[in-house]
């Protein structure tokens, strides 16, 4: 019985790869990604897994897996993409995972991907590793060469296909986080470890739904240094429920991060070696502010990944988000917003109370997009607090063109934006 299942399922995933050839670059990473989101989604880490827990946690890792690796991907598409995905994890998932065996067999689709898809997956990293800049191609040198001298490498598996792989846990990637910015310069916030809260819809089941009446607190955690690896296609986030405070209905959906060996051989040739003195790593203060101010960056991934508080304010509907969008001649947009009528909005984001500056730079940035698009373009500037000389320096520019507007929140909570001026 166990043959057919496996066969069936082998031969369910290359008909969906041929049937969506033109986004094949797009499936292996979904593909990959969910092969180890199952490698610890099991009995012994999770406290009551269940399908519908799991396809959950796939649709919102793959949705910000395709926002983060193909921002340019029309919304419209990368929807049809993660539908027709989910679809097929919902036919294994019944076959297969979900049976009596899912425990010591859910290797089995990391053997068929490692065996078949991985010279066609890494040529897909090697791409995005090239055009990497010179900054991530060092931190990714730096922990690459870390995790070979600092962490134990384990076998996922007692079949005869086996997997070496390095298993980073949340407070080791914080140590991380925490060197990188000492060592390297990095900016993977040096006071504030988290680099991304994302707030999960409510995971009651139904038995659970009728125990208990009010909603768990859930969140999934994600970090710095690891999204870096994650992005670039090295490193997989895989997920598993944790009590908070062991209260049952308190839980966060914690995240380890997967990198296996044969991942870093492959990047090592591609980026070289890091080729200075590795220090004793520190730990992070025990004092250091989990939960503060957000970070610009942190901000700026966070409007990405939650385009609609752009469209309630604006009332339209975006097509596109572009994160950090090179100009080459006046540095990057921190985010181009492009409406469906073919308006464009350029971001600039500014932490804490700006004075007068951010004024001329978001005017040369809204110039060059008009030059460079042909069409009309608007500018928000995005700031924590409007200062007197802002305001002044806004109302003496007298443009219609350009709007401010005030976000509020902190890294642990959602964040909400407000048309000002």
């Amino acid at each position: 019985m166990l043959y057919f299942i496996l066969k069936y399922m082998i031969e369910a995933i290359r008909q969906f790869i041929d049937e969506n050839i033109e986004n094949k670059p797009q499936i292996l990473d979904l593909l990959y990604n969910l092969s180890f989101s199952l490698l610890h989604f099991s009995q012994s880490r999770f406290h009551n897994p269940n399908k519908q827990n799991l396809l959950k946690i796939l649709r919102i890792t793959s949705t910000r897996l395709l926002n983060f690796r193909y921002p340019n991907l029309e919304r419209h598409r990368k929807r049809e993409i993660i539908s027709n995905f989910i679809t097929l994890c919902k036919s294994l998932f019944h076959l297969h995972f979900l049976s009596e065996n899912f425990k010591t067999d859910d290797d089995i689709l990391r053997e068929f991907l490692f065996e078949s898809k991985f010279e066609e997956y890494f040529s897909i990293v090697s791409e995005r590793l090239d055009i990497a800049s010179d900054e991530d191609k060092i931190v990714i040198r730096w922990i690459l060469k870390i995790i070979q001298e600092k962490c134990d490498s384990k076998i996922d598996t007692d079949r005869t296909y086996s997997l070496e792989y390095f298993q980073i846990s949340n407070y080791n990637v914080g140590i991380l986080n925490h060197n990188s910015n000492l060592q390297l310069n990095t900016n993977f916030n040096t006071d504030i470890i988290y680099k991304t809260i994302w707030e999960l819809e409510n995971l009651w089941t139904p038995i659970e739904r009728n125990q208990y009446k009010h909603r768990r607190e859930q969140k999934f955690i994600f970090w710095g240094l690891g999204d870096l690896l994650v992005i670039n296609g090295i490193g997989f986030w895989s997920p598993y429920f944790t009590r908070k405070n062991n209260y049952r209905d308190q839980e966060d959906i914690n995240v380890d991060l997967i990198i296996p060996r044969i991942y870093i051989e492959r990047v090592q040739r591609i980026v070289g070696i890091y080729d200075r003195r590795i220090t004793e790593l520190e730990s992070p203060p025990s004092d250091l502010d989990l939960f503060g101010e957000p970070t610009h960056d942190w901000i700026k991934d966070y409007l990405c990944d939650n385009v609609l508080l752009f469209e309630e304010i604006i009332d339209c509907d975006i097509i596109r988000i572009q994160k950090e969008y090179p100009t080459n001649e006046v540095g990057r947009i921190d985010i181009l917003l492009e409406e469906l009528n073919g308006t464009h909005w350029v971001v600039e984001i500014k932490t804490g109370s700006p004075r007068g500056n951010p004024i001329g730079q978001i005017l040369t940035y809204i110039d060059w997009v008009r030059e460079d698009r042909r069409g009309q373009v608007k500018g928000i500037l995005l700031v924590n607090n409007i200062s007197p000389q802002l305001r002044a320096a806004f109302r003496e520019l007298n443009r219609t063109d350009i709007e401010i507007w005030t976000y509020e929140g902190s890294i642990n909570q959602a964040i909400t934006l407000k048309r000002d001026l």
